[in-house]
């Protein structure tokens, strides 16, 4: 539901007056990155998402798969848990030309990533460029262009969207990245700092597991690390309230399953994301389907990601906004960041924040006409109207009405009367007297609007049928 959400803002409610300019290209550094350690069994580089591309690769570089260069990958990844980022971060230190695969000599392999050693880069290089000569690896990437434009075609859809002004009015400044976009890897994305080669420059690698996927949220997140990346001097300001948030347990499962392995791993994500949240904050202009974007985007980094912190964070930006002379750009407000963190970890604050952030599922607290009662006593009643324990999203489903063919509802007029009063119009002069009417509301199509947590389970109002011989 959260996606399609987000595709449905993305393609239908962006109106920029300036366009960003970024265009992504599927590289081919990138591509044989990916499937030589696809190869190599690196989960993390298995994309069948697009299974025909899949399939493709198998079949040209199946009888490679003993080659010597996935012993050594696999090796590597023994001996220095090598993958994701590691591994991406060295694709901008290759050459390809009519020679082969090179290295750069821009960096020794020990200076790209702690994984990577001056030796294992060598041999790294030396098996891939031999790996690249007799798999007709270019051979077999100009076979795929087609293939390719298509994946630069979908995610530049989604580059031209984004209002690039935004940035440098949020940070001060506005670098462009380089766009990788990796066919052959999965929903995995990185920020790659590439100012060894170019002062100041960056690049991002989005992974694409097929059309349907809408990459605006990712490339915002990996555009926004160049910036963030920047305050890390802060953290020793706030180390002491990350290290009590790593206290919990069930916060820390969630930050290891997103490979977040340490308290200054969490709050430069969140940082990160935070910056996002003010990006699609700033660009909701009242509309409620890009509103519910953001509640979306927040209910993603609370539920999933941990970082529970997340609305107040995003409340306590108010400040920044209203003071913009005092802080005109975002880092200017990193001291009042700092602040805020050491006081949500406060033990009041936190247990209530903890508590804040639990599931709590809509459920329904009033119906009129009363559940159980008889829709004939109410005489001038023209709707049965539900109310919801919370504000809901925009969205509501009948499961069924019984009896079959005794619908009395009329259906498409059905709507919200506020965030949480759903109004289902009586059809004039259809309701029985010695019939039993029972009416099922769809959990799924019932959702609350802060975290999109649905009702627990469909939820059935019963009007129970009246004899014309009962008494009134």
């Amino acid at each position: 539901m959260m996606r399609l959400f987000t595709i449905t803002l993305i393609l239908i409610s962006l109106s920029i007056g300036c366009m960003a300019q970024m265009k992504a290209t599927v590289d081919e550094r990138m591509e044989l990155t990916s499937i030589v350690f696809r190869l190599a069994g690196a989960e993390e580089f298995v994309n069948n998402q697009m299974q025909e591309y899949g399939e493709a690769i198998d079949r040209w570089f199946g009888k490679y798969s003993s080659h010597e260069l996935m012993d050594h990958i696999r090796k590597m990844r023994q001996e220095t848990a090598l993958g994701m980022a590691g591994v991406v971060g060295s694709v901008p230190y290759l050459v390809i030309n009519d020679k082969g695969v090179h290295d750069s000599g821009i960096k020794k392999g020990s200076e790209i990533e702690g994984r990577w050693t001056d030796s294992n880069w060598d041999k790294y290089v030396r098996l891939l460029d031999d790996f690249y000569r007799k798999s007709r690896f270019h051979e077999f990437f100009v076979s795929r262009q087609d293939f390719y434009r298509e994946v630069e075609k979908g995610v530049n859809a989604y580059l031209s969207l984004l209002d690039t002004t935004w940035f440098r009015s949020f940070f001060g400044h506005y670098d462009e990245p380089v766009v990788y976009v990796a066919a052959a890897n999965g929903f995995h994305n990185y920020y790659l700092n590439t100012s060894a080669i170019q002062e100041g420059s960056f690049a991002i690698a989005i992974g694409y597991p097929g059309p349907w996927y809408d990459p605006t949220e990712v490339i915002l997140h990996e555009m926004c690390h160049q910036y963030t990346t920047r305050m890390d001097r802060y953290y020793p300001k706030v180390e002491s309230a990350m290290l009590r948030i790593f206290e919990n347990p069930e916060l820390v499962l969630k930050y290891f399953q997103n490979h977040y392995g340490d308290p200054e791993a969490i709050f430069c994500e969140w940082l990160t994301n935070h910056c996002v949240a003010m990006y699609i904050k700033e660009h909701t202009n009242n509309d409620p389907i890009q509103i519910q974007w953001l509640h979306n985007f927040t209910t993603q980094m609370v539920a999933y990601q941990g970082f529970v912190w997340m609305d107040r964070g995003i409340q306590f930006m108010d400040n920044f906004y209203a003071d913009r002379e005092s802080y005109p750009i975002f880092e200017s407000y990193m001291p009042r960041i700092c602040e805020f963190m050491n006081n949500i970890v406060i033990t009041e604050n936190w247990l209530k924040v903890l508590e804040e952030t639990k599931p709590h599922r809509p459920y329904i607290t009033n119906i009129y006409p009363v559940d159980g009662s008889c829709l004939i006593d109410y005489k001038k009643v023209d709707a049965v109207r539900v109310t919801f324990s919370q504000p809901m999203m925009n969205a509501h489903g009948i499961k069924g009405v019984l009896p079959i063919g005794g619908n009395i509802f009329n259906g498409p007029e059905s709507y919200w009367e506020d965030s949480v009063t759903y109004v289902l119009p009586l059809l004039e002069d259809a309701v029985i007297k010695d019939t039993t009417y029972v009416i099922t509301l769809n959990k799924d199509f019932f959702v609350g609007a802060k975290y999109t947590y649905g009702m627990a389970y469909d939820f059935q109002i019963i009007y129970n049928k009246k004899k014309e011989t009962q008494e009134p």
